[in-house]
């Protein structure tokens, strides 16, 4: 909610959503991507659907669908001189259309890396690939680009972190931790998804005794 309210929070840093299997990592991403676009900021999501053998090949598909997806926003904004955007190296590519988009009265890009902890035989070929965003990321910064990373991991992604300084140095803020599903936590996610898409001036409430029962039978 703190995010949603202060965006400023999310630039120029790298956040790991932390949460088991089913605790609505994909589903706070698409509350918070809605809360973004209200703010005039630009959500790009990269879902991983399938797994490498190394961390070049997952290095290699996230560029590429950042790339396309950046490509997307930015021709809907403006004209691109593609001839002269294919001849740069791929980073250089990010950083222009990154421009390109905040340029046209854009406040922001938020990058979400999604599902990449579905493939768990690859954690340390993903762990690598994420340290190497670094690079990017810093990049961005120094370009005074409002551009930030939110990546959806498991809770043993957070204790990497305190070993992995190349993964800390991209995840190198406060890591978002989404607590175990209860009929309370249930009840105000499916309650402000109401509010925020209801057209009425009030709103009905599901209540967690409702929930409650649901879970009984």
């Amino acid at each position: 909610n703190g995010l949603a309210k202060n965006t400023e929070y999310l630039f120029a840093t790298g956040f790991l959503l932390v949460g088991g299997y089913g605790y609505g990592k994909s589903t706070f991403i698409d509350y918070l991507s809605y809360c973004l676009i209200n703010k005039n900021i630009i959500p790009i999501r990269i879902i991983c659907t399938r797994s490498f053998g190394d961390s070049r090949g997952f290095a290699d598909s996230f560029f590429h669908e950042l790339k396309k997806e950046l490509k997307d926003e930015a021709e809907k904004m403006t004209t691109l001189d593609k001839e002269y955007l294919e001849e740069m190296e791929i980073v250089d590519q990010i950083i222009e259309l990154s421009t390109r988009i905040i340029s046209a009265q854009k406040d922001g890009i938020i990058i979400f890396l999604d599902d990449y902890h579905k493939h768990d035989q690859s954690f340390i070929q993903i762990f690598k690939f994420l340290g190497t965003l670094q690079s990017l990321k810093d990049k961005l910064t120094r370009k005074e680009l409002n551009v930030g990373f939110i990546v959806s991991g498991l809770p043993e992604w957070k204790d990497e972190l305190s070993r992995n300084s190349q993964l800390a140095g991209f995840l190198d803020n406060t890591p978002i931790e989404i607590p175990e599903s209860s009929a309370d936590l249930i009840c105000n996610i499916f309650n402000r998804r109401i509010e925020a898409f209801c057209y009425e001036s009030t709103p009905r409430r599901i209540k967690p005794s409702y929930v409650q029962r649901l879970v009984q039978k």
